[in-house]
């Protein structure tokens, strides 16, 4: 799944293997490093990694063991991501992972049950529908 060009594999697995349970998000950053994160609050810290260093996904992937997912996000002005847990009065509760790709005034949102890695839902929003602190922009495409 992943390109073996660009992407260490086996360091993904090496992390992964340090929290068997989480599902992550596998970034390859423009600058050719791999970050990975599993929660809204490290999706933040790599926001700042990113602004600081004027850097941007070149590919994204959702990863529970040995299962992975590219999602591409080659034409996006901006990514967005949380995790939400959602459950129905008395029945069982479901971790999803929200994955945003904006292209022009436009969101386009895939809910993704996790672990399972399928999708639940998929919609068009508007920032307005975004928590601003988890965008991450592209400031380069927003130069050209």
């Amino acid at each position: 799944m992943y390109d073996q060009n660009k992407i260490d594999f086996t360091q993904v697995v090496k992390k992964a293997r340090t929290d068997k349970h989480a599902t992550w998000i596998v970034c390859l950053l423009t600058n050719g490093e791999v970050e990975m994160v599993k929660t809204s609050r490290e999706w933040r810290s790599l926001k700042d990694l990113c602004e600081k260093n004027n850097l941007f996904i070149q590919e994204l992937y959702l990863q529970f063991r040995s299962n992975s997912v590219k999602i591409d996000v080659s034409e996006c002005d901006a990514l967005y991501f949380i995790n939400s847990v959602t459950a129905l009065m008395g029945g069982n509760s479901k971790e999803t992972y929200t994955i945003g790709k904006f292209k022009g005034d436009k969101v386009y949102k895939t809910i993704w049950n996790v672990p399972e890695l399928i999708v639940e839902r998929e919609f068009e929003d508007n920032e307005d529908g975004c928590f601003q602190e988890t965008i991450i922009r592209n400031e380069q495409k927003k130069k050209n």
